[in-house]
């Protein structure tokens, strides 16, 4: 399985978010900032995969 990038993620949350408007985009994109900032700190994952 193939991961989007960071730039692609953004482009697919950008059309969800315009196809179903709520709560739930905020909260992914901070979720998505919590899995890099973690995955920063531990020296067996990738921070980009993360996100």
């Amino acid at each position: 399985m193939t991961l989007p990038t960071r730039e692609q993620a953004q482009r697919l949350m950008q059309e969800a978010e315009r196809l179903n408007p709520g709560p739930w985009v905020r909260h992914s994109w901070y979720v998505a900032e919590a899995a890099y900032a973690i995955a920063q700190r531990h020296p067996a994952l990738e921070p980009e995969s993360a996100v």
